[in-house]
């Protein structure tokens, strides 16, 4: 009697999402998630995002500290005292190295 040896291999279906994203995607979502809203965060940086762990594994970005946020409506205009921070023309608010040159020209 001889035994030979098989490879058997099998798959099964697992539902569920795969954790595709990358902190820059999950961030680029939270965003989106606000401007749908009718929200403009306004300081957007390093410090204002946390990546939270599960099981010692940093696997979802948090975006923080909505401070300076503007609300605006449907047409993009902005809907005064959202957060009590009123901005005024030439005003500038906001972390200067993490800003855009039009948003530290005031424009």
């Amino acid at each position: 009697m001889s035994v030979s040896s098989v490879l058997i291999a099998s798959l099964f279906f697992l539902p569920g999402a795969a954790l595709a994203q990358t902190p820059e995607q999950q961030i680029a979502g939270a965003l989106q998630e606000a401007h749908r809203a009718g929200l403009t965060h306004r300081d957007i940086k390093p410090g204002n995002v946390m990546l939270g762990e599960r099981g010692g594994v940093p696997d979802v970005a948090k975006l923080l500290d909505f401070g300076l946020v503007t609300a605006h409506n449907a047409d993009g205009d902005s809907i005064g005292g959202s957060t009590g921070v009123t901005t005024q023309a030439g005003m500038v608010l906001g972390t200067p190295a993490y800003m855009s040159p039009e948003q530290c020209a005031g424009d």
